[in-house]
């Protein structure tokens, strides 16, 4: 590395390298005052414009970090922390200070390459890491690997796919290193920039490096990095675990039916279905079939159906969610029932009729059954009242006169009643629409009377978009102002 340092000296002039014994201002910026240091969401800020090509916060997030370096090196390495928990940013940043234009030559020249031949400080070696000039990002990631510094874990990272082959090595040598000492802190990392370095061209290594990583990490530490990670990490970090076998049906149960991210809860239910079919545990079936998920419910019904037990599948013909409901149709042909007869015996009582089962019925297109759905339009229920409109719209019987009337209902009966309403928009009686805009109190009203008027006549909607820019609400009223513009255009 001497020779490397040498080169540098020779490029940047001995004058430029701070002499032994304490460390002063860099040269070209003599005599430099250390500026306020910088709060971190500050920095963060300047990083982010810089990721997006702003030349001028480039210079900025330089000439801060660098100040901090001559000020307080501790603030430096704080403020580095903060950057490295947002490894994309980094990446991000790292690419515009690669970019030929993105900064003025004085900066790399007088500053970093000095501080590099010298004694960097933690702002000085992080930016030359990144450094156009290959020789001075192979020396950064010689002390960078030296001084074993999980700060810099994100450019090492990077430089794994660098285009030049000593700088590569290295990198990955260190990375190596890295992970194998204390994997709980490079995975987390590792697994952000992974999926990003795997597009370019010489990424490979480093999502091996996450594959390998991943097979041989403590359960331990798995489960520390899932408590953290985003929902794609995490995702990730549970495909591992299954390819490893580390939960068995009733942990995957567990989480079909309590974890907060939906995809999840919908692999973990395929898995555990899959796992209580082979292993004939028909309890942990029946649980995820009762689950509060439409697709973990659906997993569950379906495991059920291939074990035989098809009365228990033909028994949700009445579910909320539509591919329940189609399981449970199926099913029900299957051992002989008419779902028909099914859903028309529910509903000629009240007491056991059931949202599912008014668009249950709808869904299976019989006409006839218009007269059953419209009765519900009174039910003093809103799930039932909202159910009904929706089945008039899918058997395109919707009568405008009875629907018009429920606008003024309940936030989810109008969202049903105005989907319903939309393609008779032009036969709508346009006073009663406008009144609505003008005069309802109700937000969800409103809204529903604009979405109408619009839809209905195109000479109409610039008039409604010039109401609703003055709506009370701000969010309809930019709505309105936005159509407005759009019109004008």
């Amino acid at each position: 590395m001497g020779g490397v340092f040498s080169w540098l000296r020779r490029r940047s002039g001995d004058a430029a390298v701070p002499p032994k014994g304490g460390a002063t201002a860099p040269p070209g910026r003599p005599g430099t005052a250390a500026r306020r240091p910088a709060d971190p969401a500050e920095l963060v800020e300047l990083a982010e414009r810089a990721a997006v090509g702003d030349r001028g916060a480039f210079m900025d997030l330089a000439e801060t970090l660098l100040d901090l370096d001559l000020a307080s090196p501790a603030a430096a390495r704080d403020a580095l922390t903060n950057l490295a928990e947002r490894p994309v940013l980094v990446a991000r940043v790292d690419e515009a200070m690669r970019d030929p234009h993105g900064a003025p030559a004085s900066l790399w020249e007088t500053t970093v390459r000095a501080q590099l031949a010298g004694s960097p400080g933690p702002a000085a070696l992080w930016l030359a890491s990144g450094h156009p000039d290959g020789r001075v990002r192979e020396a950064a990631v010689e002390r960078i690997v030296a001084g074993g510094d999980g700060r810099y874990l994100p450019v090492l990272m990077l430089r794994t796919a660098d285009w030049v082959r000593p700088v590569r090595d290295r990198a990955r040598a260190g990375l190596a290193v890295a992970v194998a000492d204390r994997p709980e802190a490079a995975l987390p990392c590792l697994l952000t920039l992974g999926p990003l370095l795997e597009r370019r061209g010489r990424g490979r290594f480093a999502h091996g490096l996450v594959e390998v990583a991943l097979r041989q990490t403590p359960v331990e530490v798995l489960n520390e990095l899932a408590k953290t990670a985003s929902p794609a990490t995490r995702r990730r970090l549970f495909d591992v675990r299954l390819e490893r076998r580390l939960d068995g049906p009733a942990e995957l149960v567990a989480i079909a039916e309590s974890d907060p991210d939906p995809a999840l809860r919908g692999r973990a239910a395929e898995a555990a279905a899959r796992e209580a079919l082979w292993t004939g545990r028909r309890p942990l079936l029946v649980r995820l079939a009762a689950a509060r998920t439409a697709s973990v419910r659906a997993a569950g019904l379906v495991a059920l159906a291939r074990a035989g037990d098809l009365v228990s599948v033909a028994a949700r013909l009445d579910d909320g969610s539509p591919l329940v409901r189609a399981l449970a149709r199926d099913a029900a042909r299957m051992v002989g029932l008419d779902p028909a007869v099914r859903y028309r015996h529910e509903l000629a009582t009240r007491e056991t009729a059931r949202p599912g089962a008014l668009v249950g019925l709808a869904e299976l297109g019989h006409q006839v059954d218009a007269d059953l759905l419209d009765r519900y339009l009174d039910d003093v229920e809103p799930r039932l009242r909202a159910a009904a409109a929706r089945g008039l719209r899918l058997l395109d019987r919707a009568s405008a006169p009875r629907l018009m009337r429920l606008l003024d209902d309940t936030p989810a009966v109008v969202r049903e009643v105005t989907a319903a309403l939309r393609p008779r928009a032009g036969q709508l009686p346009v006073d009663a629409l406008w009144s609505r805009l003008t005069d309802s109190p109700a937000r969800h009203t409103r809204k529903a009377a604009y979405a109408l008027l619009v839809a209905g006549s195109p000479a109409l909607r610039r008039r409604a978009a010039e109401i609703l820019a003055g709506d009370a609400d701000a969010k309809l009223a930019a709505r309105g102002a936005a159509d407005l513009r759009r019109s004008a255009g």
